[in-house]
């Protein structure tokens, strides 16, 4: 029998779960994958390794700055890092490849500008640091270690959004044949 003043623990004291709306965006900007049926999100592959959208391989500028803060490793207090000099090595409708000197933890919230060929302005998109790995890149004087980090994008502004779909239909019209355009794990990295 039940002990009426000791609290109830285990599976039979689990409260059913409840469905909780998710928050609605900042005005002007739009989550990727919400929208009309043209944009919405695919369901999720079943293994978690296959990619949902194709990866087209492109060289590009880009310049990067964490919206979540880091501790700094030398003084342990919480900073803000941007950098003007990543460059993406590749790019699909929901996330982009980059090659960066200070990787982002995982899960780390980052505001990508990518400087696309002819473009005026930078492309602005919210992105999460989806996963990370030590790269080796030859230099005049030697190998030296960098980060090459998968970026998932999860927002931006209509516009930018927009724009970024027009330049990446414009690509991959552009590119050619789909397996030399198309990045693979192998060649990434």
């Amino acid at each position: 029998m039940k002990d009426p003043q000791i609290p109830a623990t285990g599976p039979e004291s689990v409260e059913p779960a409840t469905t909780v709306e998710s928050p609605r965006a900042p005005a002007g900007w739009r989550p990727i994958g919400i929208g009309d049926a043209a944009t919405r999100a695919p369901e999720a592959p079943a293994d978690p390794c296959q990619r949902r959208d194709e990866r087209i391989h492109a060289r590009l500028q880009a310049s990067t700055t964490f919206i979540d803060p880091v501790r700094d490793p030398v003084t342990n207090e919480l900073c803000y890092h941007a950098s003007d000099d990543d460059a993406i090595f590749s790019v699909s409708r929901r996330g982009a490849g980059m090659i960066c000197e200070r990787p982002p933890l995982l899960g780390t919230r980052v505001l990508v500008q990518i400087r696309t060929p002819g473009g005026r302005t930078p492309i602005e998109l919210v992105g999460r640091t989806c996963w990370t790995r030590v790269k080796y890149v030859t230099g005049e004087h030697g190998a030296r270690a960098v980060a090459a980090v998968g970026i998932e994008f999860i927002g931006g502004t209509s516009s930018s959004l927009d724009r970024y779909e027009r330049w990446l239909s414009r690509l991959s019209d552009d590119s050619p044949a789909p397996d030399a355009s198309v990045a693979t794990p192998e060649a990434t990295g």
